[in-house]
This record gives structure tokens, C-alpha cells and sequence, in this order.
């Protein structure tokens, strides 16, 4: 059974994510779910943060769910969740199929996998997940950096400044600088 990760659930999912992420502190996964929170997509699109996969009255399992509304082509609200940051308790591994099922299940919804792991490539892929990179992640950036001779210049954005020309909309450098 699946139950949605509410603001009073906080502490249970950052016990989970912890558990199933041991390379991350207790610190950073509230610090995430804190974020997560303050940024307010999933409220705005009516969406939980999470949901906790149930044993009896035991969370096994976790798996956060940030969301967003975004225009569709012809201008409708579209809702997107990335499916994220999800665990399952070794005994219960055979529910985690299940569990994403669920959470998938909403066919007016546009789901994505931002950091998938290769196993978890594999397996999302029978849910109709379609991968747009292959794995390939590019950052730029460093790439330059490397290069003689091309001058670039790194600095903070604050809300407010104008953005140089080619850059993408204000609105968007914000959502993601927060």
C-alpha cells in the first residue's frame, strides 16, 4: 500500500533516504525535503512530495516525487514529476515494482527519471519511460574551462539583474537556482 509523504512525514522519509543512500547525511535529505517544500511545485500542482511504500503500519520503502506545472503546446497546464530518489528495504525489493506502478498511474501526468541508475533505467523502461540521453550526461562547463584561449566568465545571477543576451528566461534560471 501506498501512502503519500505529508509535511508531518518528514523525519520518517529523511530515516529512509538516509538508509537507502548512505553516501548522503541525515542533514542533507531534510535539507532536500526542506527545499523540495519551500520551492512549491507540488503544491501548485497538487501533487505529494512522496510517497511511502507500507508494511502494516511501517514505512519500507520511499520515494520523492518533486513536481511542477508546466504549459503544454497549447498553453494548458501540464503537471511533471520527476520520480526521484526512491528506496525499497531489501525484503521488500519485490514491491518496488509495484510501488513505482503506482505512483506512475496518473495517465494525465508526464513522469520523468532525472538521475536514473542503470538498474533503474532497465527496469522503468517497461513502464514506458523512454530515455532521451542514453545515460550521456554533457556539462559544458568544465569543457571550457579546459579550453585555451576562449575567455569566459563565471558569476552568481541575482534575481533582479538582467540576464545576458541568449540566456533563457529569468523565470526558468530562478525556478532552477532555487
Amino acid at each position: 500500500m501506498l501512502t503519500a509523504v505529508t509535511l508531518s512525514d518528514l523525519d520518517r522519509a529523511t530515516d529512509l533516504l538516509a538508509e537507502g543512500f548512505p553516501g548522503r547525511t541525515r542533514a542533507f535529505w531534510r535539507t532536500s525535503l526542506a527545499r523540495l517544500v519551500q520551492a512549491g511545485g507540488n503544491v501548485a500542482a497538487e501533487y505529494p512530495l512522496g510517497f511511502f511504500l507500507m508494511e502494516k503500519d511501517e514505512p519500507v520503502g520511499v520515494a520523492l516525487t518533486p513536481a511542477s506545472l508546466r504549459p503544454r503546446p497549447d498553453g494548458a497546464p501540464q503537471r511533471v514529476v520527476n520520480v526521484s530518489s526512491w528506496y525499497v528495504r531489501p525484503a521488500h525489493r519485490w514491491r518496488a515494482a509495484l510501488m513505482l506502478r503506482k505512483i506512475v498511474g496518473d495517465p494525465g501526468s508526464v513522469y520523468t527519471d532525472l538521475s536514473p541508475t542503470a538498474d533503474v533505467r532497465t527496469m522503468i523502461a517497461t513502464f514506458g519511460f523512454k530515455a532521451i540521453n542514453l545515460g550521456v550526461v554533457m556539462h559544458l562547463l568544465p569543457a571550457l574551462a579546459l579550453r585555451r584561449g576562449l575567455p569566459a566568465t563565471v558569476s552568481e545571477w541575482q534575481p533582479g539583474e538582467p540576464l545576458p543576451e541568449g540566456s533563457p528566461p529569468s523565470e526558468l534560471v530562478e525556478s532552477h537556482r532555487a
